[in-house]
């Protein structure tokens, strides 16, 4: 920037004034195409344009290189009532063009209620596209949620369901939104709520789309299509499951929404709601005939609604979907069951669910592994207090035959190895599972008191060493 653009830029009037006595051009650009008339008209500064329209005879139709802006369009994109007044009666033009539609539209988006109706009282017109997507005025009120301005634009004649060149209506901008109160005012003016973009659908799909659970419920209410799509193939039902809304989930289905619709990852509602760990719309879907065991068969892990739900802290939930038939036991193309994937997540309660349902913890994956086999205490060491609650679970629901990585060769007498790892827990003052876990497996136990002690009392980190059973502290306080 020049120091004449600083200067307008900041207000400083009468540096400004000196600068262009002073030989500075009215007319240069900034890089980003703004002449110091423009940055004066953008902050509103009737001082500042009045004295460049004085010095300068063709300053009304200087353009800014960047968005071709007159000084009538940056006044009004700013909002500036007083200053457009001015430039209008200086003669300036109410309809001219520009990148962003004429100065009604940078009106209209700015949202300001007595400069919108006061260019309509001008005749600018309210009908007039802009070149760059066909919007009206009215359009981009819309877009921008300006419900005041709108409803002057209404009042004017503007049409409720006019088309951008994209063939997008004020409803479809309002729905993506999430504008309610506007599009309350659309739907009562009688917007189309049927009306359909080629490529991105109604705007009950918009709502659904972008979660606006309010919209959609109110688009339902003035009779959409309940089964409708948009951008993911989201219905209605998928979107109130996604985020938990019972009420509006309940009023789909008692309309007949299709409760196995899939959407482009092969979810259906359940999924969704099994996900975001919604039991009440959960249940709700499990009542109406959602398949309990159902697969997500695009999104690349073929999960189940248990799956989806191990991972959230949603121990009710996974409760009710076994409850419901479940198979507790199923595994997702990558061979992940659900106490593996609430594990590795710290769920701890949702292990404790599990296991306390029946799940088999000596149950292997393809490898032959169990999930102490498969634990890595160097991702879980003093990470999260659940990851340790999680190890204590699996411990707690004993051995396992098949953990070929922990052995131990418990000689002498049990007893006298239990009262010493009492002693060691005392002088540690640590309840460290993880590191005990490790501790463990490092030394190959699977002697079934020794775990069990663990499990339930906690303790420093213990290496077990040789076969005549001596134990040593390797471990620290936590």
């Amino acid at each position: 920037m020049e120091p004449l653009h600083l200067a307008c830029k900041g207000g400083h009037e009468e540096v400004a004034r000196i600068l262009v006595e002073s030989g500075a051009k009215v007319t240069s650009c900034s890089a980003l195409g703004s002449t110091p008339l423009h940055l004066a008209a953008e902050r509103g500064n009737i001082v500042l344009v009045r004295f460049f329209i004085k010095r300068h005879v063709d300053a009304l139709e200087i353009r800014s290189t960047g968005t071709g802006h007159r000084p009538l369009h940056s006044a009004c994109l700013g909002g500036h009532n007083e200053l457009a007044h001015l430039l209008l009666e200086a003669g300036a033009d109410i309809n001219s063009s520009s990148l962003d539609g004429t100065p009604l539209h940078c009106a209209a988006r700015a949202g300001d209620p007595e400069l919108v109706r006061f260019l309509i009282e001008q005749n600018a017109n309210i009908h007039c596209a802009r070149e760059a997507d066909g919007m009206e005025p009215f359009h981009v009120a819309c877009k921008y949620g300006r419900e005041k301005v709108a409803r002057i634009f209404v009042e004017a004649g503007a049409d409720v369901n006019s088309c951008s060149s994209e063939g997008l209506t004020p409803l479809h901008s309002v729905a993506e939104r999430g504008y309610i109160a506007l599009a309350r005012f659309l739907i009562e003016r009688h917007a189309n709520v049927h009306a359909r973009h080629h490529s991105i659908g109604d705007p009950l799909g918009l709502a659904c789309k972008h979660g606006y659970v309010d919209v959609a419920r109110l688009l339902v209410d003035a009779g959409a299509d309940i089964n409708s799509s948009a951008g993911r193939c989201t219905t209605p039902l998928h979107a109130a499951a996604a985020h938990g809304d019972i009420e509006f989930a309940r009023l789909l289905i008692d309309r007949h929404a299709d409760v196995h619709a899939r959407n482009t990852r092969g979810y259906e509602p359940l999924h969704l709601a099994s996900r975001g760990g919604h039991i009440g719309v959960s249940c709700l879907l499990l009542d109406h005939g959602a398949a309990v065991d159902a697969r997500a068969n695009l999104d690349g892990a073929s999960r189940t609604p248990l799956l989806l739900a191990a991972e959230k802290d949603a121990p009710s939930l996974l409760s009710l979907l076994i409850a419901r038939g479940a198979d507790i036991h199923a595994r997702d193309i990558y061979g992940d069951d659900a106490l593996e994937l609430a594990a590795f997540k710290d769920r701890d309660r949702n292990v404790h669910s599990l296991l306390s349902a029946g799940f088999d913890r000596h149950a292997c994956n393809a490898e032959g592994q169990t999930l102490l086999d498969r634990i890595d205490a160097s991702q879980y060491e003093a990470r999260d207090p659940a990851a340790n609650e999680c190890i204590r679970q699996l411990l707690l629901h004993g051995p396992s035959e098949s953990d070929t990585g922990g052995r131990i060769a418990m000689t002498g007498d049990a007893k006298e190895r239990l009262q010493e790892l009492e002693r060691e827990r005392r002088r540690l003052k640590s309840r460290n599972m993880v590191e005990l876990w490790a501790a463990v497996r490092r030394a190959s136990a699977t002697d079934m008191a020794s775990q069990e002690y663990i499990a339930a009392e906690g303790g420093g980190s213990l290496d077990i060493k040789g076969t005549d059973g001596d134990i040593s502290a390797i471990g620290r306080s936590v």
